[in-house]
C-alpha cells in the first residue's frame, strides 16, 4: 500500500496513513505508537558495591546518673589567728583642782621689741604757682619765594562731529570743550611726559562729551578708566582729569 502524507507541515504536525500515525520532527516523518515489542533480553551482570557513605552525626548525651552518697566529715582545720585589740575606752573624770601656791619673785625685764612699720605716705601739696613765660626767641629770616604756578588754560573751536578718533586737545593743561552735539571722543592723537596731566572741562550747554575707554587709532593714547567702561562728561562743568601713564601708555581717567 503506498503512504500519503501531507505537503509543508510544521513541527509536530501528526497524520495518519497506512493504518499508522506518523510525526513531523522537522525533517522527516516518524512513526508513533502501536509498534510491536520484541523479546525482553537477558539480565546483565550485578554491579559493583559501592563506597561506603559518611558516618551520621553523633547521638544526644545521655541523662546524667543519681548522686553518689555523702563522703565522712574531714578532720577540723587549724585555730584562726588572734584578732585585733579592742578601742580604748573613755577617759576618766578629771580630779579636783588643788590648792594654789605662793607667788614667785618678780622676774626680769623683757628686751625692747623692734621698731613698727612706717605709715602711709601723706598727700600731695597744692602746686606752687607758675613761673613767668622766657622771652621770645630771635624770627629767622625769611626763606625764598617759590616759583609761581601759571596753569596754560586753551578752548578750542566747536566740535561738531559726532564722533572723533583721535582727538587733539592741543597744548593746554585746563581744556575748555564745547560740543554742538552729543560727541563720543575716541582717545587722543597725541601723548605726553610721565604724570603730565591735562583737565577736560565741558563748558558748552547743549551736548555731553563722552572719553571712550579702550578705543582709538592710538595704541598710545587710548583712554584708561578705572570701572572699564566710557566715561560722560556732562554740559555746564562736567569734567575729566586724565594723566598720561608712559609704562601702560594709556591716559588714565583719575
Amino acid at each position: 500500500m503506498a503512504l500519503t502524507f501531507p505537503t509543508g507541515p510544521s513541527l509536530n504536525d501528526e497524520t495518519t496513513t497506512g493504518g499508522r500515525t506518523y510525526k513531523w520532527n522537522g525533517q522527516a516523518w516518524e512513526l508513533v505508537g502501536s509498534g510491536i515489542a520484541g523479546p525482553t533480553g537477558a539480565a546483565g551482570p550485578t554491579g559493583a558495591v559501592g563506597a561506603t557513605g559518611a558516618a551520621g552525626a553523633a547521638g544526644p548525651t545521655g541523662a546524667a546518673g543519681p548522686t553518689g552518697a555523702a563522703g565522712p566529715t574531714g578532720a577540723a582545720g587549724a585555730a584562726g589567728p588572734t584578732g585585733a585589740a579592742g578601742a580604748a575606752g573613755p577617759t576618766g573624770a578629771a580630779g579636783p583642782t588643788g590648792a594654789a601656791g605662793s607667788a614667785g619673785s618678780e622676774g626680769p625685764t623683757g628686751p625692747i621689741g623692734s621698731a613698727g612699720s612706717a605709715g602711709a605716705a601723706g598727700p600731695t601739696g597744692a602746686a606752687g604757682p607758675t613761673g613767668s613765660s622766657g622771652a621770645a626767641g630771635v624770627t629767622g629770616p625769611t626763606g625764598p619765594t617759590g616759583p609761581e604756578y601759571s596753569a596754560d588754560v586753551t578752548t578750542p573751536t566747536t566740535i561738531t562731529t559726532g564722533t572723533i578718533a583721535g582727538y587733539d586737545p592741543g597744548s593746554g593743561d585746563i581744556v575748555r570743550l564745547v560740543a554742538s552735539t552729543g560727541v563720543q571722543i575716541q582717545g587722543l592723537s597725541i601723548t605726553g611726559p610721565d604724570g603730565s596731566a591735562k583737565l577736560l572741562v565741558n563748558v558748552g550747554t547743549t551736548g555731553s562729551i563722552t572719553l571712550n575707554h579702550a578705543t582709538g587709532p592710538n595704541a598710545n593714547a587710548q583712554f584708561a578708566v578705572p570701572w572699564q567702561a566710557n566715561y560722560v562728561a556732562s554740559t555746564y562743568g562736567g569734567a575729566a582729569l586724565i594723566v598720561y601713564d608712559t609704562t601702560s601708555g594709556v591716559w588714565r581717567v583719575v
